[in-house]
């Protein structure tokens, strides 16, 4: 099922006060040269409250060094490497806030509206569980105009939003009525 949003969804002019809190959590390894460009996108998005976390997965370049730049940013350093999905489970399980962004360490978000206007949409509608971005790729580059929200069964673990409180019970999942909507033209992977 297809549907058009209003222009004020799309630009996220109608959101409320009291913003959901969100969490974008990026798991690296040995990927110092790029990563920072996920950082700083993250960090550029308009949405508040945000906070980005890095779980370093057991880097051997200069990774670590970069918690230096990054002191807004949380950082975790695991010394032995464990894979990006444990990691990206580590930040979903232990977060607070009320979102989670997955964003890889070699992706970027190029508007910096991309996550107020994903939550604008979650927050109107409770039974979105998650949001996935459209994702651009060197075989395909070409950006979409944002206008068509597409119902999806499945989505990649890079690139989307997702309502955590649906992690909170295993039943809740299974029982939920909750669909996944497909955000075009919102994310860059490398």
């Amino acid at each position: 099922m297809t549907s058009r949003l209003a222009s004020d969804e799309l630009s996220g002019s109608s959101r409320p006060k009291g913003q959901a809190s969100v969490l974008v959590g990026i798991a690296t390894h040995n990927r110092a040269s790029i990563l920072p460009i996920a950082i700083r996108s993250a960090l550029a998005q308009t949405h508040r409250p945000l906070r980005v976390a890095v779980i370093d997965d057991g880097s051997t370049d200069s990774t670590p060094e970069l918690r230096d730049e990054f002191t807004s940013v949380s950082w975790q350093r695991w010394d032995r490497a464990q894979g990006y999905v444990r990691a990206r489970n580590h930040m979903m399980l232990s977060a607070t806030e009320k979102y989670y962004v997955s964003l890889d360490d070699d992706a970027w978000f190029i508007e910096g509206d991309e996550i107020a206007n994903a939550i604008s949409f979650m927050e109107s509608r409770a039974s979105v569980a998650v949001v996935a971005f459209d994702i651009l790729h060197k075989y395909r580059s070409e950006k979409r105009v944002r206008s068509v929200d597409q119902r999806s069964r499945t989505f990649i673990g890079c690139g989307h939003v997702l309502r955590l409180s649906l992690l909170s019970n295993s039943a809740n999942m299974q029982n939920s009525r909750a669909t996944m909507v497909a955000r075009r033209r919102i994310f860059l992977c490398g």
